[in-house]
């Protein structure tokens, strides 16, 4: 569904700019192009879809929230979406683009995330979080 979504948007994008390009009035062109920027950015903002996820995932593992705070009372917010997403099996690399950082600050999140939870460095993170 959500490929038909990006296709049926990049679609329309395209008309636009086709309409844009052979658009001879200035105003008119660049109220277009305006509006084609305007509506990719909307679309670039993935809040909506990423809330979604997290609900998803909350429903799925419902009493892990409340197991996490119990084990680690002093966890950030951020600390414990990251936590969920690594429940639910995401990678580093996919949890980047969620959290909206670099696939290296989620590598530096996992390590304070390992510190809060006092793991040792032979115990696994992911592990030890699906254990909760």
């Amino acid at each position: 569904m959500n490929i038909a979504e990006q296709r049926q948007f990049l679609e329309s994008t395209l008309l636009l700019l086709e309409e844009s390009l052979h658009e001879t009035e200035i105003h008119k062109k660049n109220a277009q192009l305006h509006e084609l920027i305007k509506n990719i950015k909307r679309k670039m903002s993935f809040s909506d879809e990423i809330e979604q996820i997290y609900q998803q995932a909350e429903q799925v593992n419902d009493e892990f929230p409340s197991r996490l705070s119990t084990v680690s009372p002093n966890l950030s917010a951020q600390e414990k979406k990251l936590a969920l997403l690594l429940r639910v099996g995401f990678s580093s690399k996919e949890i980047a683009p969620l959290l909206n950082i670099s696939p290296k600050s989620v590598e530096i999140a996992r390590y304070r995330l390992r510190k809060k939870l006092d793991l040792k460095k032979e115990e696994n993170l992911t592990q030890f979080i699906k254990t909760i």
